[in-house]
């Protein structure tokens, strides 16, 4: 008996020893990442928070444990000679003497030249994943370990042959740019690119200037003459221009157009260009940076050479330059038309506007006047609608799913073919209006007119139809399953051939309405 109860007291230990083993096991390999950005700018900067911010974003979605740390070395505010690189490196040695991370995202130019100095003294052994660098050479990383990235890879030539195709008169091109580290990786790209196009047009390098001389430079540029801006952040005073200021002062100071490789300076006079993005760099990063934290080696990881660059517009800058819309790259996006996703149009009159095809999806038109409009096969989801008046609108093959439309007068319309899945039509005036082959699953029709209404082989399935007046409607071959239609009236309606499978028709009125060969 004693014999038996120590091994029965051993067998315990062993179990609750193997528990604890195991469970410590499971805490460490469940302890969440460490994360640390070192970002080169400052917040606030358009570039740097976007590549932050898609970081952070890609992290929730795929890592969501992970813990992001940023630190900020605001090189462009406070420049990054050898002195101040030096103080940082001082006081990130003492910051993090007794943190650790798994691993160091860079961006742009100044932190990553800082870690292939540095890294192994402040964040000894840590992976580093870079991006925003404007002029990579694989040899960079030459002696280094666990160092990869994305390449701010941007389309100059493609940019310059864009200018030249809208402004075929061209004969000089100035290009603006600072001495910031990453204006003089930019000046290596231009290098690379400006030969082909040497026998075409002369170019001018506007690089080492104060604001004030650009300002007189740009000022007596000829008409025929464009400008490509590459980066402006430092003059040659030491002075600091934000992304604004810069697009500002060559606005106020040209009389010729201005194009960039970079999407931040639209909207902000930029005529467009071949751009690139800012949250393609931190997607890419990002994706990278979990994929180590899940265990590839990063020397198994290749650096990403090529970025996405798209054709972008600024409408405004378009149309003041008289440019017509078709000689733009097919594809190309443009901000600012007049109409286009969540726009706000309320309480305008569209009447009679012809806007087929055109994405207005979470639009605000509330209150406007959409009668006799055109919108064949445009996208409304999600558009707000309230109150507006739709009367004789041609809306056939629209998509409305989820657009709030209620109490609007909409006599006469065409809704033909159209999707307007879980749309809201409650308390609106619909008679004589067109609904044939429609998808009007889960809407609400509630308390609404829709007297003399065509819904021929429409599909309001699972809709709200409470206190409806569908009198002398047509929905034949409709199907209304599982529709709520208590209190609607169907007086004189056609419903033949409808289906009605586990449709509540208590109280409703189906008086002289003909209900021939529909299934109940």
């Amino acid at each position: 008996m004693n014999g038996s109860l120590k091994m029965l007291a051993l067998g315990l230990f062993l179990v609750i020893a193997l528990s604890m083993v195991s469970a410590s096991s499971t805490v460490q390999e469940s302890s969440p990442k460490k994360v640390l950005i070192l970002a080169s700018y400052n917040p606030g900067m358009k570039w740097e928070d976007e590549v932050i911010s898609e970081i952070k974003l890609h992290f929730a979605m795929k890592m969501p444990s992970a813990r992001i740390y940023v630190e900020y070395m605001d090189t462009k505010r406070m420049g990054a000679d050898e002195a101040r690189l030096a103080d940082l490196k001082n006081l990130y040695i003492k910051k993090y003497k007794n943190s650790t991370f798994d691993l160091v995202i860079s961006s742009d130019a100044d932190a990553f030249n800082f870690l292939l100095e540095n890294r192994d003294e402040i964040f000894p052994e840590t992976p580093v994943v870079f991006c925003g660098i404007v002029y990579f050479d694989p040899g960079m990383l030459k002696g280094t370990r666990d160092f990869t990235g994305v390449v701010e890879a941007y389309d100059v030539a493609g940019t310059i042959s864009l200018m030249l195709s809208l402004h075929p008169d061209t004969r000089h091109i100035a290009i603006i740019n600072d001495q910031t580290a990453t204006g003089q990786a930019a000046r290596r790209v231009l290098d690379d690119a400006l030969p082909s196009f040497e026998n075409a047009v002369s170019f001018e390098h506007l690089d080492n200037l104060t604001a004030d001389e650009l300002r007189e430079r740009l000022a007596a540029l000829s008409n025929d003459s464009l400008i490509l801006l590459m980066t402006l952040n430092r003059d040659s005073a030491g002075r600091f221009l934000s992304y604004e200021d810069a697009a500002q002062l060559i606005l106020e100071s040209s009389p010729v157009p201005f194009y960039s490789i970079y999407d931040f300076y639209l909207g902000y006079g930029v005529v467009g260009g071949k751009m690139i993005s800012a949250r393609s760099q931190g997607r890419e990063a990002a994706d990278q940076a979990i994929s180590i934290l899940e265990g590839k080696a990063p020397e198994d990881i290749p650096v990403i050479d090529e970025s996405p660059n798209r054709y972008m517009f600024d409408y405004f800058r378009i149309i003041q330059l008289g440019i017509p819309l078709e000689r733009l790259p097919p594809g190309s996006t443009i901000i600012n038309q007049p109409f286009q996703a969540r726009a706000l149009l309320a309480g305008e009159d569209l009447s009679g506007l012809n806007l087929s095809r055109k994405n207005l999806s979470q639009s605000e038109l509330q209150g406007s006047d959409l009668s006799m409009a055109f919108l064949e096969h445009s996208i409304l989801t999600r558009a707000e609608m309230m109150n507006s008046n739709l009367t004789g609108a041609y809306l056939k093959g629209a998509n409305l799913d989820q657009a709030r439309m209620g109490e609007s007068v909409i006599t006469g319309a065409n809704f033909d073919d159209a999707s307007l899945e879980g749309t809201n039509l409650g308390r609106s005036d619909l008679r004589r209006a067109s609904f044939k082959n429609a998808n009007l699953n889960r809407a609400c029709l509630r308390n609404s007119l829709l007297i003399g209404a065509n819904l021929t082989n429409a599909s309001p399935v699972g809709g709200n139809i409470i206190g409806a007046n569908f009198s002398h409607a047509n929905l034949s071959n409709a199907n209304l399953s599982e529709a709520r239609v208590s209190g609607a009236n169907f007086f004189c309606a056609d419903l033949r051939h409808s289906k009605l499978v586990f449709t509540n028709l208590i109280g409703a009125n189906l008086s002289r309405a003909d209900i021939s060969h529909s299934k109940v």
